[in-house]
């Protein structure tokens, strides 16, 4: 689903805001709503995003706020009412059982936490 903007705005080169979009929603429960970055308007507007906004619990009431981490590109940008900015993409949660151990067991992948296991691309190996 598409969010859009609802109110004018300008982000400045290097700059970031918190950009409203009029929307409230009950998400259903063992859900959450992801907002990632759109392709378009990372690629030709330099707009990404935050990673830190991406996640919006079932149970948050309030309006959803889209975060744009930063304007990567040397313009100045106009956000303005309509302005489709983002989307929300509606995943199901696992609530596992989690069991503290004092050890785990090995892996081959290990603690190499980069690059595939099966090539040697990564820079840790």
């Amino acid at each position: 689903y598409d969010l859009y903007a609802s109110t004018p705005d300008e982000i400045a080169p290097g700059g970031w805001k918190v950009i409203p979009t009029g929307v409230r929603m009950k998400i259903p429960k063992g859900s959450y709503g992801r907002i990632p970055s759109r392709s378009g308007l990372t690629l030709w507007h330099g707009l990404m995003v935050g990673v830190r906004a991406g996640v919006i619990d079932p149970d948050y009431r309030g309006e959803v706020q889209v975060f744009i981490l930063f304007n990567q590109s040397t313009m100045t940008h106009h956000i303005i009412p309509g302005m489709r900015i983002t989307q929300i993409i509606f995943e199901q949660a696992l609530t596992p059982n989690i069991v503290q151990v004092k050890e785990l067991n090995e892996t081959k992948q290990g603690e190499k936490g980069f690059g595939s296991t099966d090539t040697n691309d990564s820079p840790e190996n």
